[in-house]
């Protein structure tokens, strides 16, 4: 019996050790699922944020595009008023000369008839 439990006392530190092992192997396995997780989950970000640099890029060109079209306006804007203060000033002129022709025309009258 003192055998035995010699052997038991002797086998106990290395299966507590062996149990140790496996456990420190299981953590050892788990830390390096957890890290490839974080591994792909930093990937997923930084593609995320290489996106969102595009998208940033694309709606800052955009936004200059629509500055562009804004310029482009305005001047079409500058453009149609001075459009339409000539034909104004045309049709001015224009009342202007039938007005000069029906004085002439009066006064053309008023000659043949005097």
């Amino acid at each position: 019996m003192l055998l035995w439990n010699d052997s038991v006392r002797w086998c106990s530190p290395h299966v507590l050790l062996g149990g140790h092992i496996t456990l420190m192997q299981s953590a050892q396995s788990t830390l390096g699922r957890q890290c490839t997780l974080m591994q792909s989950a930093h990937a997923i970000l930084v593609r995320h944020f290489k996106l969102m640099q595009s998208a940033h890029a694309a709606l800052g060109r955009h936004f200059k595009l629509m500055q562009y079209a804004h310029a482009a306006l305005g001047r079409h804007f500058k453009l149609m008023k001075s459009a339409h203060a000539t034909g104004r000033t045309h049709y001015a002129d224009a009342v202007g000369t039938v007005y000069s022709g029906a004085t002439m025309y009066a006064d053309a009258v008023r000659t043949s008839y005097s």
